[in-house]
């Protein structure tokens, strides 16, 4: 059991950093990458340059990265607790103990 829980934690978190590189590679956030304000998408220097004075549609765009961002950060820890959780009653099942 203990090595379905780190493959399966090893995998919500490869299939996650994949899906946000996937999602940040939509052409709306090429004019992020072309005047490279921000470069690897770091929340906290997101999160700075968003307060700063900016035009609108780069505003809007740097709210939505942002948002996706924090989004992947507690789904990925949510999916970890449910998927150990999962686990830990599934081998109280086995066990005969639920």
């Amino acid at each position: 059991m203990d090595a379905a829980l780190y493959i399966g934690i090893f995998l919500i978190c490869i299939g996650s950093l994949y899906t946000f590189y996937k999602i940040t590679r939509e052409p709306e956030y090429d004019l992020l990458r072309r005047h490279s304000f921000v470069k690897d998408h770091k929340l906290a220097a997101l999160t700075l340059v968003f307060w700063g004075r900016h035009d609108f549609t780069y505003r809007r765009v740097y709210a939505k990265l942002i948002t996706i961002g924090i989004l992947y950060t507690l789904g990925i820890l949510f999916l970890i607790w449910f998927y150990a959780t999962l686990l830990a009653l599934l081998e109280l099942y086995v066990n005969g103990h639920l």
